[in-house]
């Protein structure tokens, strides 16, 4: 049975949104990769000259910064150019699992339709702007809170809940 629908496209906006929690994410995430041995340098580095300390800095501050930053803008130029970004979307929930159907168009003319189960939810994070369902495939679905009214976002709500109160976080932008 179908609780209810949403339909909408999104923008390059939702995207971005999206992108500046990632990024801040995988910049933690290897900040606490780099740690223990960024450690063992600047305590190998003690021994030795000034310059090999501030060399190790800078070393492991470029290999953690430059990759997330270069994949960001490749990220970027690719959507704003996609003929996807700009695609009308579906998407129906139901009592087990959720549809999304992207509708045709005037540039992309295929239909396409996946099925989520609400057991391969990863996770489901809310921000200011979005609420986002990251599924076990790797893929996301972006809700734009501004396609949503009083009712449906209740909806989600009690659906985030009731099923997924586990893998829900709220962040604070």
């Amino acid at each position: 049975m179908k609780y209810f629908s949403l339909s909408y496209a999104l923008t390059e906006k939702d995207y971005s949104d999206y992108e500046k929690i990632v990024f801040k994410g995988s910049i933690i995430l290897a900040m606490k990769r780099m740690i223990f041995p960024f450690i063992l340098i600047v305590a190998a580095c003690l021994f030795m000259d000034s310059l090999f300390i501030i060399s190790a800095i800078v070393y492991f501050a470029l290999s953690i910064i430059i990759p997330q930053m270069v994949s960001r803008e490749f990220s970027h130029k690719t959507r704003k150019n996609s003929k996807l970004l700009r695609r009308m979307m579906n998407v129906d929930f139901y009592g087990d699992h959720l549809v999304i159907n992207y509708v045709p168009n005037e540039a992309v003319k295929s239909y396409s339709e996946k099925h989520y189960g609400f057991d391969v939810v990863l996770n489901v994070l809310e921000s200011t702007e979005n609420i986002y369902f990251a599924f076990k495939d790797n893929s996301l679905l972006i809700i734009p809170k501004a396609v949503l009214d009083n009712e449906k976002y209740t909806m989600i709500s009690n659906l985030i809940e009731n099923l997924f109160k586990n893998k829900y976080q709220k962040l604070g932008n």
